[in-house]
């Protein structure tokens, strides 16, 4: 189950994304055709993998960052999963937080795709 990061999650609250700057092949829009396997599919969840800044011996960990948004793609909440990848292409998650000089990762690649403008909450 990937982990809410309250801290990068209020980084971005109510920011709006760009979903033009997505488009660079890197993110997942996990309500359409282009959703990344293994991950959830729902409407408004986008997901895109970034670089571990640790290296584990003996593992291959790769870092998930999730953006959930609303109907007018404002930004709601980040929720991060670091899973272990097997030689086969699985993987399995580790219910861990992301370590800080991931979540400076994190944030850089959440600057990039939210907009400075706030918006209202949607309904």
């Amino acid at each position: 189950m990937p982990l809410v990061d309250q801290e990068l999650t209020s980084f971005v609250s109510g920011l709006q994304l760009d979903t033009a700057r997505m488009q660079d092949g890197m993110w997942h829009d996990q309500g359409s055709d282009n959703f990344h396997f293994g991950m959830p599919v729902e409407k408004g969840l986008w997901v895109r993998q970034f670089p571990a800044s640790h290296h584990c011996e003996f593992n291959t960990i790769e870092l998930y960052l999730l953006v959930r948004v609303d109907s007018g793609h404002a930004i709601r909440e980040i929720s991060t999963m670091v899973c272990n990848l097997f030689t086969d292409g699985s993987f399995e998650e580790i219910e861990v937080p992301i370590f800080d000089g991931d979540r400076e990762v994190a944030r850089e690649i959440l600057r990039l795709v939210a907009s400075a403008t706030t918006v209202l909450p949607a309904g």
